[in-house]
C-alpha cells in the first residue's frame, strides 16, 4: 500500500497537540454581546450535552466528555507521545490509500522515531464479551425476543477493559512514505 498521510507533527507542534489529546473533555468558548443572548446560547449548549466550566461577563467556557472511541484513540496516542516518539499524526484523519487508488483505510495512531514506526488501529466496544462467554453459549438471552428454556448461564468473566487495541510494529523501512 502506498500511503497518503494526514498532517504529521513534531517538536513544538507535537507538544501542542499532546495537550489537547491528554484532556478528557472537549472544550469551547461561547461569546455574546448581551447577557440575555449569552444565557440563550448557554441553554442551547446545555441542551446539546455541554456543561458550564467557567462563566465570564461576555463569554462562557463549555465542556463535555469526549466520546469513548475518540478518548481511546487519544489515550493510545498520548501513550506513544509519553514514550518519546518524535513524529506523530496530528488528528484522526490519517489515511492510507492502496496501490489501486480505491482502497482507503483510516488509521488511528501513527508514531515514528529513529528506529520504529507504529501504526495503530483502535477497536472500541461497549459490550465486550471474551472467548469464554462465546464458548459457553454465545449471548446471554434469546435473540428474537422469545423466552428460552435453556438454563445454562455463561461463566463469570473478569471485568473487561474498556478498550482493546491492536498494535502492529514495523521497522522504519516500512511501506509508509510521506509524499
Amino acid at each position: 500500500m502506498a500511503a497518503t498521510l494526514g498532517d504529521l507533527v513534531s517538536g513544538d507542534e507535537l507538544r501542542t497537540v499532546s495537550v489537547l489529546r491528554a484532556k478528557r473533555f472537549d472544550e469551547k468558548t461561547v461569546t455574546a454581546a448581551s447577557a440575555k443572548s449569552l444565557q440563550m446560547k448557554r441553554e442551547a449548549e446545555e441542551h446539546d450535552g455541554w456543561e458550564l466550566a467557567k462563566e465570564n461577563k461576555r463569554s462562557l467556557r463549555m465542556r463535555r466528555l469526549k466520546p469513548e472511541d475518540r478518548q481511546l484513540e487519544d489515550d493510545v496516542w498520548t501513550l506513544f507521545y509519553r514514550m518519546g516518539f518524535k513524529e506523530m499524526n496530528a488528528d484522526r484523519n490519517l489515511m492510507v490509500i492502496g496501490k489501486d487508488g480505491a482502497t482507503r483505510r483510516q488509521l488511528d495512531v501513527f508514531a515514528k522515531d529513529d528506529e520504529t514506526v507504529f501504526i495503530v488501529e483502535c477497536t472500541h466496544s461497549r459490550d465486550w464479551r471474551g472467548p469464554a462467554a462465546e464458548a459457553a453459549g454465545g449471548s446471554e438471552g434469546p435473540q428474537n425476543g422469545t423466552s428460552s428454556s435453556r438454563s445454562v448461564s455463561p461463566p463469570a468473566l473478569p471485568e473487561p477493559p474498556l478498550w482493546r487495541g491492536r498494535l502492529r510494529n514495523w521497522t522504519s523501512s516500512a511501506m509508509i512514505s510521506q509524499p
